[in-house]
């Protein structure tokens, strides 16, 4: 398994290509629609009522709020997803100890890697994040009020997300059920 210092330099990269690709973000027509919408307006905004984005949107409108310049703003959207998913990553490989996870949140990054950086809420790979998390949550040594708490938690933000999160999380729960001890 590769160190934790490898790990650290996949996400600096990350970083960098977030910075570097912000531009595109703002030059695409859905995100630049979207950017602007909300950077237009006095509320809150949740693109097509996926309600489980409020997350990963807050870190851009509260710099939305303070008035910056707007190419400043297209950096912080753009490093802030980035950000976002390795706080995710942080979460499976360190605390909760799921390697496994941490790397089924590194796969979806490196497969949906033009969704990323054009995208500026891409609701499919946030679904295979917040998924990978709540198995780790699963497979993790937390008393069982704990992890029951965590997942329904995670189950519903998923939702929240997009429609597609329920094969997603499908695959999650049927794994778990297969994994159960049969009782006699």
């Amino acid at each position: 398994f590769p160190s934790h210092d490898s790990f650290l330099l996949f996400w600096g990269g990350l970083l960098f290509l977030s910075i570097v690709y912000a531009s595109e973000r703002a030059s695409f027509a859905d995100s630049a629609w979207q950017f602007f919408q909300k950077l237009n307006s006095e509320r809150f905004i949740f693109p097509q009522q996926r309600y489980g984005v409020f997350w990963m949107a807050i870190p851009s409108w509260v710099f939305i709020k303070t008035g910056l310049p707007s190419i400043w703003q297209i950096y912080i959207l753009s490093i802030s997803y980035i950000l976002a998913y390795f706080f995710i990553w942080w979460i499976c490989y360190s605390p909760l100890k799921n390697k496994k996870a941490a790397w089924l949140v590194l796969l979806s990054l490196l497969l949906g890697t033009r969704q990323n950086f054009v995208h500026t809420s891409s609701e499919t790979l946030q679904v295979l994040a917040f998924s990978a998390l709540r198995y780790a949550v699963l497979q993790s040594e937390l008393n069982f009020l704990t992890k029951g708490i965590l997942s329904t938690l995670l189950l519903a933000n998923t939702m929240m997300i997009h429609p597609i999160a329920v094969f997603v999380l499908g695959f999650v729960v049927i794994s778990e059920i297969i994994r159960l001890p049969v009782q006699r």
